[in-house]
C-alpha cells in the first residue's frame, strides 16, 4: 500500500494487526473511524490522525531530501504538524478507577473480560481479578472499586437502588453500576468530548485507507 511504503520510506515502524503496545505514537485510520485500534489509541494518550498526516509528511520529507542533495542541512524531524490530522486526548478517561465483575456479568459477558482489561487499563484504570466477583471484592477492604460491571440494566437499577444484599452493599460502598453498553457509552462520549481537530479530518475525502498503528524512530 502506498501509505505503508511512504512510512517506511521516512523510517517509520509499523505495527499490523491488532496488537497495540507502549512503542506505538501514532494510530492511522480513516478520520472518525471506531475499532480497536483507534480506541485503544486515544486511550493510552496517542496521536490518531487520517491518512493527510503521513501524506503531508512525505511531502516534507521528499522536499528536505531535495535540500540535502543540494547541499543544504536536512531539519532532523520533518514529520508535520499533527493538530491539523486528529486528535491525543489530554487526560485519561479511567485514571483512578477500579473495575471489578459481578458473577452475573462474568458468566454472560465470558468473552469479553479479557478485551475490557486492556481498555480499562489502556485508559488509565485496572480491572480487579476476573477469577473473583463482586462478591469476593466486596469482602476485600484493600480493593477499592469504583464501579461494577453487572450483567443488564435491572441489575443495575438494582445497585443504584440497593434492593437486594449484593446491591446494598455496592450502593453503600458508594460503587457505581455500570453495563457494557453503559461502558462502551461513557469511552464514546469521551471520545467526541474534545475532537475538533476530528472534525476537521472528516471533511476530507480521501477516506480508502487501511489502519495501522506506527512507531516514529
Amino acid at each position: 500500500h502506498e501509505l505503508e511504503q511512504q512510512l517506511e520510506e521516512m523510517g517509520v515502524k509499523i505495527k499490523r494487526g491488532n496488537a497495540f503496545d507502549k512503542t506505538i505514537t501514532h494510530v492511522v485510520a480513516p478520520a472518525g473511524q471506531n475499532t480497536w485500534k483507534t480506541i485503544a489509541g486515544a486511550l493510552a494518550q496517542r496521536w490518531v490522525v487520517h491518512d493527510g498526516w503521513v501524506r503531508d509528511s512525505y511531502h516534507a520529507f521528499k522536499q528536505q531530501q531535495s535540500k540535502v542533495h543540494a547541499g543544504s542541512t536536512a531539519h532532523p524531524d520533518f514529520f508535520v504538524d499533527e493538530n491539523c490530522y486528529g486528535n491525543k486526548k489530554e487526560t485519561r478517561i479511567f485514571n483512578k478507577k477500579q473495575f471489578a465483575f459481578s458473577g452475573a456479568f462474568i458468566a454472560q459477558h465470558a468473552n469479553k473480560v479479557t478485551l475490557m482489561k486492556s481498555v480499562a487499563a489502556f485508559g488509565g484504570g485496572k480491572v480487579l481479578s476476573a477469577a473473583k466477583s463482586w462478591e469476593a471484592h466486596a469482602l476485600d477492604a484493600r480493593s477499592r472499586v469504583t464501579h461494577l460491571f453487572v450483567s443488564d440494566k435491572e441489575a443495575a437499577e438494582k445497585v443504584r437502588a440497593g434492593s437486594d444484599g449484593i446491591a446494598a452493599a455496592a450502593g453503600s460502598a458508594g460503587v457505581e453500576s455500570l453495563t457494557y453498553d453503559e461502558f462502551v457509552h461513557w469511552i464514546g462520549v469521551w471520545r467526541r468530548s474534545d475532537d475538533a481537530a476530528a472534525k476537521r479530518a472528516r471533511r476530507d475525502p480521501v477516506q480508502s485507507i487501511p489502519q495501522m498503528t506506527t512507531s516514529k524512530v
